[in-house]
């Protein structure tokens, strides 16, 4: 870790996350049922990439704080920009991280976890990534009235509302 050579990319990252993915079901026996898939802002978009693929099962994904996409975000600050310092160049975009398009492939159970407080991403994004995840089996959205960007983990019923949704998945046949 860390003495890795050459650089992130949107596709790297999205390889390493299929690479962990293979290497469970394959490697290590694991079945997909058994298999949760985590991700937090940028995470959350590798996340959602991993799921929307059709050939990866999972038996839940979690999206903290996700973000429809990098060049919404950018417009995002770049609104607020525009208005306190007149910034109105357009910025073309190498990465896109394009995680509205992908909800709306995903099947499986998803549970979107949001920080009203966030200053980084914008809560209605990931409303709105839920609000676009029409096919998945269970969905599921939480709003924490005081979580900010890195500190979910740390409110209150944070564990409880994923470990009830786990509950109710096992009750039901996915």
């Amino acid at each position: 870790f860390g003495k890795s050579s050459g650089s992130p990319t949107e596709l790297g990252l999205y390889i390493d996350a299929q690479t962990a993915y293979d290497y469970l079901i394959y490697r290590q026996k694991i079945l997909p049922e058994n298999i949760i898939v985590l991700g937090t802002s940028l995470g959350a978009s590798v996340a959602i990439q991993l799921v929307s693929d059709p050939l990866n099962h999972v038996k839940l994904a979690i999206f903290e704080n996700a973000f429809i996409s990098v060049p919404e975000i950018a417009k995002y600050f770049l609104t607020y920009a525009k208005s306190v310092i007149g910034i109105t160049k357009s910025i073309g975009f190498i990465y896109l991280f394009d995680s509205l398009t992908k909800v709306r492939r995903i099947e499986c159970p998803c549970m979107y976890l949001t920080g009203l407080l966030d200053p980084i991403i914008p809560p209605w994004m990931s409303n709105t990534l839920y609000n676009e995840t029409r096919s998945s089996s269970k969905r599921q959205l939480y709003e924490f009235p005081f979580g900010k960007h890195n500190d979910l983990p740390i409110m209150k019923d944070y564990f409880e509302n994923i470990q009830t949704f786990i509950n109710e998945l096992s009750l039901k046949k996915i």
